[in-house]
């Protein structure tokens, strides 16, 4: 692990408790020096001696270019003697995976309102992502950060986060390097041959966990060769577009843009500041946030909208936990994973867009960004 009080990113950054650790490092809590305030920021310490030097420059060069509200925004980069160091934007809400497997230990799941409302932010990151000719390739719940706890709030943020798999490819081209976390990816990954819709595929994969507290998929011969489980009590336009989400041709699955027109997408609430939420006595127990289904004690479902009407087992949280904790975990990457730097704890970032800094983020080491990369390793 790298020494938090030295090199130098200490000249500009004081340095806080560590937050997270994974395969190639830590994340620490940090603030600006010439900042009153002490707004608190995300440093992601990549070590060098872990990854590939031309992968962290790829990694580090694109989140410089990238600005978008629903992407988490690279702040700067120090290049340390040991260590890349990435200053990002801190999410106090940590990632939807946690999140997830929090309301539903609880008994609780949520509405199509309320998943349409994540999924629509989603789709816009990976939209954008494409619209820069880039492709994610790790699109997975345990990227995608929240500005609050509460996963099932009205207002809540969404932002995409670790691109240590992306790759710059141009539209109609196509790429061949197998990577990626195994329960995301698309078929045409495990065959060696795909384009920007493996980002599409994922979020299907997002949506169904989303729905049911599951991921679709158990392995690789599952993923290629059998049809996804959908969840019963599905609406007519929720069913549908996670149909075309998880088609396994990927010339029938829509591009991350044509969802977001999809009329499921019609369905999200308008952000709002609070939400009075009315139980009309239907359930015994407090009112809870606007967004979340508390399943009743007959476990029968009011309305479509309330989606899974199957009761969670303990082995679906374990294989959602299984897949955050097996990407977290500081050991040899399996192959075919991608390995990520950052973990639940780890990509807990602040507040969503943060102001300019009162001083650049700048280090006269930093080497120059790559003009040119065709893609990530």
């Amino acid at each position: 692990a790298p020494d938090p009080a030295g090199g130098m990113l200490k000249e500009s950054f004081e340095i806080g408790d560590k937050i997270g650790e994974g395969t190639f490092g830590v994340v620490h809590e940090c603030w600006h020096r010439a900042d009153a305030k002490k707004q608190v920021h995300a440093v992601k310490y990549i070590d060098k001696a872990a990854q590939d030097l031309s992968s962290i420059l790829t990694e580090t060069a694109m989140m410089r270019k990238l600005n978008h509200p629903n992407v988490v925004r690279c702040l700067g980069v120090f290049n340390e003697p040991d260590h890349m160091c990435i200053v990002m934007e801190h999410w106090i809400g940590q990632d939807m995976v946690s999140r997830l497997v929090n309301i539903t230990e609880a008994g609780r799941e949520l509405s199509e309102e309320a998943v349409a409302g994540l999924l629509h932010q989603m789709l816009a990151a990976v939209a954008y992502l494409h619209s820069r000719d880039i492709v994610h390739r790790d699109v997975k719940l345990d990227n995608f950060l929240l500005d609050r706890p509460e996963i099932e709030a009205s207002g809540v943020r969404v932002a995409l986060a670790d691109f240590g798999c992306a790759a710059y490819l141009r539209a109609g081209e196509r790429l061949q390097e197998s990577v990626g976390t195994k329960l995301y990816k698309a078929p045409e990954i495990f065959m060696e041959d795909y384009g920007h819709v493996v980002d599409t595929w994922a979020i299907g994969v997002c949506l169904h966990a989303l729905l049911a507290g599951d991921l679709p998929f158990t392995n690789e011969r599952a993923v290629l060769q059998m049809r996804p489980p959908f969840p019963i009590g599905l609406s007519g336009p929720c069913f549908d577009l996670l149909k075309r989400l998880l088609s396994k041709n990927d010339a029938k699955r829509p591009s991350a843009a044509e969802a977001m027109e999809h009329p499921f997408m019609g369905i999200r609430p308008k952000p709002e500041p609070s939400v009075k939420v009315d139980n009309a006595g239907e359930v015994d127990q407090a009112p809870q946030p606007a967004g979340v289904v508390v399943r009743k004690k007959s476990s029968k479902v009011s309305s479509v909208s309330e989606v899974a009407s199957r009761p969670r087992s303990p082995r679906s949280l374990r294989r959602l936990k299984g897949v955050q904790f097996a990407a977290a975990a500081p050991k040899a990457v399996q192959p075919g994973d991608c390995a990520s730097s950052s973990t639940s704890a780890t990509a807990s970032f602040e507040t969503p867009r943060s102001p300019a800094l009162p001083a650049p983020l700048a280090s006269p080491a930093s080497p120059a960004s790559p003009a040119s990369l065709a893609s990530s390793g």
